[in-house]
């Protein structure tokens, strides 16, 4: 979720751009450090958006979001179950969800991938195993976490994080995190080793 404090002169993701455009370099976004997600994020939306914002990283989240309520810098990126407390508190606004689509929890608030579809990320868990693992072991393993996920107290449990347990087979996991990798690899402009 992109989160901006209640000073800055935009509230969506259109007025965000308007004003970048329009004033480029003056917005700040405060991150946890340089290559870390919300920092990646935001780098994907100026690259989508041909917009420059300044970055001011941090030494985590923490302190970030401090300076942000306190209005020293205007924006930042954080999970929803710590932004959403304090949007629905008035301390911040909600900006953009930084996923390929809206959310249930705000579902006034556009998505970035609904202006530019190359911007997103989600933050994601996986159940991984070691390579050399047997097929039948690592079938058996997918086979009952796909079960736990789905019973309805689970459910509901992931629902109290603001999460989205998503049940994939470990041939489309695999293809998942290659995927991110490959994305994040082409965000950052960092080379595999």
């Amino acid at each position: 979720m992109l989160v901006a404090n209640n000073a800055f002169p935009a509230s969506n993701i259109p007025e965000l751009i308007k004003y970048a455009r329009e004033n480029p370099g003056k917005a700040s976004y405060a991150s946890p450090g340089i290559g870390s997600a919300p920092h990646l994020v935001v780098e994907m939306l100026q690259q989508g958006a041909s917009i420059r914002l300044t970055h001011i990283p941090y030494k985590g989240l923490g302190l970030a979001m401090t300076d942000l309520l306190g209005g020293h810098v205007d924006l930042s990126v954080d999970i929803l179950g710590n932004t959403l407390p304090l949007i629905r508190e008035g301390k911040l606004k909600a900006i953009g969800v930084a996923d390929k689509s809206r959310i249930r929890q705000l579902p006034g608030v556009s998505a970035f991938a609904e202006s530019f579809p190359q911007v997103h990320s989600t933050a994601w868990y996986a159940f991984v195993a070691p390579p050399r693992t047997a097929r039948p072991i690592v079938e058996k393993i997918a086979s009952d976490l796909a079960a736990v996920l789905r019973l309805p107290d689970v459910a509901r449990r992931f629902d109290d994080f603001m999460m989205v347990p998503l049940v994939m087979s470990p041939t489309e996991t695999a293809a998942y995190i290659e995927d991110e990798r490959r994305r994040w690899q082409e965000v950052s402009g960092l080379k595999a080793q």
